[in-house]
């Protein structure tokens, strides 16, 4: 199913959007387009961490059809209520009823699943072997199942507190996960946060540093 489709029914239907960050605009859409292509979804449950406007709900519900459920989390609760209105909205257009949308942090999921999408960024360090992220992907991904995240640092674009940093793919591998950069372009993403991702006071700290971009 075309992508560039299903995001123009997005924004048909849409109502509400949160900003940078968010994977239908068009300066992130690309790279959420790589993530979804290098997932290769075709049957299985997904747990979807940070659902966001829930554009990569919507996204994968399609793709996935009949063949899996989809456990969508959003830990804040501004955005679930975005994730809310516009899946609402979407309900006449929508062809599958496999979403479970829950509003708290996703990595309390503990049903193993087939895929794991993570669309907020989370820390770089997290990014290793013996990391308490891997840890959990190596108990809650089937063999074979894999992770499409982004990793990076913290800054602050404009009024903003953004992730930067480049999307990998994870693959659970007999029991061991494995990592490669699914693109070399460093995009912006919504701080993961939770329990591996960043801390509030974290974020809390970065908002009060200059911008690396400003308005002119």
């Amino acid at each position: 199913m075309d992508l560039e489709k299903l995001r123009e029914v997005f924004k048909e239907h849409a109502k509400k959007e949160i900003g940078l960050g968010d994977p239908w605009l068009d300066e992130d859409f690309n790279e959420f387009k790589n993530m979804i292509e290098a997932l290769d979804v075709k049957e299985g449950d997904i747990l979807y961490v940070g659902a966001g406007t829930g554009f990569g709900v919507y996204v994968l519900s399609e793709l996935l059809k009949d063949r899996g459920k989809i456990y969508a989390y959003e830990i804040d609760p501004n955005n679930i209520e975005v994730t809310k209105k516009n899946l609402d909205s979407l309900k006449d257009v929508m062809n599958y009823d496999n979403i479970i949308l829950k509003e708290c942090d996703g990595f309390i999921h503990n049903k193993k699943v087939d895929n794991i999408v993570i669309t907020a960024g989370a820390p770089y360090e997290q990014n290793e072997q013996n990391s308490e992220l891997y840890e959990y992907l190596e108990s809650h991904l089937n063999v074979g199942g894999k992770t499409v995240i982004p990793f990076g640092h913290l800054g602050k674009i404009y009024h903003d507190v953004v992730c930067i940093g480049k999307a990998y793919g994870l693959e659970n591998v007999d029991g061991k996960i494995t990592s490669k950069v699914i693109s070399d372009h460093s995009g912006m993403w919504y701080p993961l946060r939770g329990r591996y991702g960043f801390s509030d006071e974290k974020i809390q700290r970065v908002q009060k540093e200059p911008p690396l971009v400003e308005l002119i």
